[in-house]
């Protein structure tokens, strides 16, 4: 409907399609056309958007005045809702920011769009502004914390309040062990303070209570020799089930720390044998011919069993699992 409008000549057909798109948004129930407002805003000119918002406004005024607060009444919020966004996409689309703002309002603090209103008035050369809706907004699970942070960071590094975004840049870092905030964070410390902040950085990093974040953080950064004492020292912590965590750690260590990165590839298979996760046996076939190729570079073991010793063992504990077994014992092609 959209790409109609856009290839129609002015004249009544535009505002028939706009109508026609506009009915069509309201009696989706399923998210289907949540766009479709934005694109016939954008497609339109001034004068059909501008009734498509009188559209829109006299149907909100036909709503019971709380009706997105009615907690009894899941129709009436989704209804008002549903209008409130399309309010602010035509706003949008005009670059109407305080129209934009005042539509994602009538959604109530829990449901607005705390960080579009920030970025957009941010956009506008209205910093202080940004930083009073991002000031204003609810808490909520639902909601990215992490955007409406990197956020108030710009807001405030905008506005000249530089102390107070590095040491929201420190908390980010701590709070989520997210490696940007630090980058960014180190990157405006003097020369020689950045680098005893750095490895006080990555001490707290290594002991962090989270230690699948610690060692996607450290092979991230990367600090490889930090990651490898992770994993020796905090074995028992490390959660096989992990794989998106635990596979790009274990790559990452095979050069530098062979122990560390064959001791992930383990605890990946040992998950997957102990708890006949079938659908991963492809995976783990992988990782225990990785630690075969691994061992010879493994000069101390620690402790660990070396892996002919590991791999016999579990041989003994998983005879059964043929389907596993087959994946490994591929015969060497001539």
């Amino acid at each position: 409907m959209a790409t109609l409008i856009e290839r129609t000549p002015p004249g009544a057909a535009i505002e028939e399609l706009v109508r026609r798109g506009y009915a069509l948004y309201l009696a989706d129930d399923y998210g289907v056309a949540d766009r479709l407002v934005a694109a016939l805003a954008k497609g339109c000119d001034s004068q059909r958007r501008a009734t498509l918002k009188s559209w829109i406004e006299a149907d909100l005024a036909r709503l019971p005045p709380d009706a997105t607060q009615d907690e009894t009444s899941a129709r009436g919020r989704l209804d008002a809702w549903r209008l409130a966004r399309a309010l602010a996409d035509v706003a949008d689309a005009a670059g109407d920011v305080d129209g934009y703002c005042a539509a994602q309002q009538r959604m109530g603090p829990r449901v607005c769009d705390d960080a579009g209103m920030a970025r957009r008035l941010l956009d506008a050369g209205r910093p202080a502004d940004a930083l009073a809706a991002l000031t204003a907004a609810e808490p909520n699970p639902a909601k990215n914390a992490t955007e409406l942070a990197d956020l108030r960071i710009i807001v405030l590094d905008a506005l000249g309040r530089g102390e107070e975004a590095q040491a929201l840049r420190w908390s980010e870092f701590e709070r989520g062990l997210h490696v940007e905030p630090l980058r960014a964070y180190l990157k405006r410390l003097s020369d020689f303070a950045d680098v005893d902040k750095e490895e006080e950085a990555l001490d707290l990093v290594a002991t962090h209570p989270d230690v699948q974040g610690a060692l996607a953080f450290l092979t991230a950064w990367p600090d490889l020799r930090r990651a490898g004492a992770v994993v020796r020292v905090r074995f028992d912590g490390v959660d096989g089930n992990g794989w998106w965590t635990l596979t790009p750690a274990a790559e990452r260590l095979e050069n530098k720390e062979p122990l560390a990165a064959s001791l992930l590839y383990r605890r990946m298979i040992d998950f997957t044998l102990d708890r006949g996760r079938s659908q991963r046996y492809g995976h783990a076939s992988r990782h225990l011919l990785s630690c075969a190729a691994l061992a010879p570079l493994v000069i101390d073991w620690q402790g660990h069993q070396p892996h002919a010793e590991y791999a016999a063992g579990l041989r003994q504990r998983h005879p059964r699992k043929s389907i596993f077994w087959s994946r490994v014992d591929v015969p060497a092609r001539k």
